[in-house]
């Protein structure tokens, strides 16, 4: 008898802790990879954000060999404003791939929608949509956080 009551409390528990939010960020899953890769060593580093908050820095010598370097959790305003700016079509629709020495990748996945940019060094060329400098504006402040 006692386990049926455990297993009501945690049900219950479990369908309380569902309820609506007004953020952003739970309404829409996305995955961003925003890393640098290149230069004298040819090694990456970056971070990888997920709709719930949760970053994670890695490093490696390739993207695909990453090796977890260091994690945190963006309070809600943050990852918020990432997810309001990823919500504009500019952002999946603009198509920008220029390498260099050392090239910046920033790869979005959002639901059913996915883009890729590459350019050359970490500042974002002048005719880059606005859209897409705001947003690699608020990952930078992501890496800065480290």
């Amino acid at each position: 008898m006692n386990y049926k009551l455990i297993i009501i409390f945690f049900a219950s528990l479990y369908l309380l802790s569902c309820s609506s939010s007004s953020d952003v960020s739970k309404d829409k899953v996305f995955q961003i990879d925003y890393y640098t890769s290149g230069g004298f060593a040819g090694k990456s580093n970056g971070f990888t954000i997920y709709s719930n908050g949760k970053v994670y820095y890695w490093n490696g010598i390739t993207a695909v060999n990453r090796t977890l370097t260091d994690s945190t959790v963006l309070d809600k305003d943050a990852i918020n404003k990432i997810s309001e700016l990823i919500q504009d079509s500019t952002i999946y629709s603009y198509n920008y791939q220029d390498k260099g020495n050392l090239t910046s990748i920033l790869k979005i996945n959002s639901e059913n929608k996915t883009n890729s940019i590459t350019f050359s060094g970490t500042v974002p060329p002048e005719r880059f949509p606005e859209q897409i400098k705001s947003l690699i504006l608020e990952l930078n402040k992501v890496s800065n956080k480290k």
